[in-house]
């Protein structure tokens, strides 16, 4: 999961590397996050009940296999097309590997423990994202963007190639019979379909900074590639932060409370960052605050999906993912 998550951020810092060498505009290069994550969506939710049936190891590591090998094609893509159309073939893949992971987390601990077993996931998905954003800019700064691309690929190579000596445990048997039967289980779940649907507006906002913080902080404050792209860690690092304190605010004040919180504040601190004509340090500790509340919010609905349709966990999860992916989709377009 961290390396798919690396190869989903290596995109921000590059958008206005690859526009340049391709002639396009820096807009038209945030339509490889749409590529990345909107054939996902339909890969996931047709994978999902697989894998609750079958085992969810065979899918992580195809789903890296895939990811992997096509990350590395697109690098050496000599056509924006066809950079496009190897994005959305290595997103399928890593759109797989999500509910997959997450699933399989949620078996591995009981109630009491999940709550903190889901925060040091996304400590990993965290660190992913940093290094992505800082490592690829400050790599395709010094070496070109298709060796900072071709990286991430091999890294999810690298990942498949150790899930493949990992024995993933047993799934739960489904309560229902086929996928359609599957389907009809998770969304029958009131409860279970309420957070994945409720993710979708803040991956909206999420994904529409996210995408084009780098950028951002080139053309407001005229930095270069690498340097922006160290100070875009403040949105890694404020993600890092809320992801982990996100657990123990939940357990100690209860995750539906601390969720709506951080959801208030996340709107209220991404909607002046760009719009408050801030200087770039009061930028950055906005962006940090921003970041932080997203991750407080994002650990808090992952462990509220674990304990729905337990039966189904992949499935419900691909849902999640769904919604995730498409309102990412949405705000890199935009």
């Amino acid at each position: 999961m961290l390396a798919a998550i690396y190869s989903a951020t290596t995109v921000a810092p590059l958008v206005g590397t690859i526009a340049r060498d391709f002639s396009v505009t820096p807009g038209t290069v945030g339509l490889l996050v749409a590529a990345y994550t909107v054939p996902g969506i339909v890969a996931a939710l047709i994978t999902g009940p697989l894998a609750d049936r079958l085992g969810r190891r065979r899918f992580m590591i195809g789903g890296a296999v895939v990811s992997g090998v096509f990350t590395v094609l697109g690098a050496l893509a000599p056509t924006y097309p066809l950079l496009l159309l190897a994005r959305g073939i290595a997103g399928m893949g890593a759109a797989v590997i999500m509910p997959n992971v997450v699933s399989t987390t949620a078996e591995l601990y009981s109630t009491g423990e999940r709550g903190r077993a889901v925060a040091s996931l996304f400590l990993a998905n965290t660190t992913a994202s940093l290094a992505g954003v800082a490592v690829a800019g400050i790599l395709a700064e010094q070496t070109g963007w298709r060796l900072s691309l071709a990286g991430a690929g091999v890294l999810s190579l690298a990942s498949a190639a150790a899930l493949a000596r990992w024995p993933a445990p047993v799934a739960l048997p489904v309560q229902a019979r086929g996928m359609l039967g599957t389907y009809v289980f998770v969304l029958t779940d009131r409860s279970a379909m309420a957070t994945p649907c409720s993710h979708l507006p803040g991956a909206v906002a999420w994904g529409t900074w996210a995408t084009f913080v780098v950028a951002y902080l080139e053309g407001t404050f005229g930095l270069a590639q690498g340097i922006a792209s160290t100070y875009a860690l403040a949105q890694g690092v404020g993600l890092l932060a809320g992801t982990q304190l996100g657990g123990r605010l939940g357990d100690r004040f209860g995750t539906r409370r601390t969720i709506v919180i951080a959801v208030l504040a996340y709107g209220a601190a991404i909607g002046l960052v760009p719009n408050a004509g801030m200087p770039l340090l009061p930028t950055l500790a906005l962006t940090f605050a921003a970041a932080a509340c997203f991750g407080v919010r994002a650990v808090g609905n992952a462990a509220l999906l674990t304990e729905q349709a337990t039966a189904a966990r992949t499935t419900a999860f691909a849902f999640s993912s769904a919604m995730v992916a498409a309102g990412t989709a949405f705000g890199g377009a935009a």
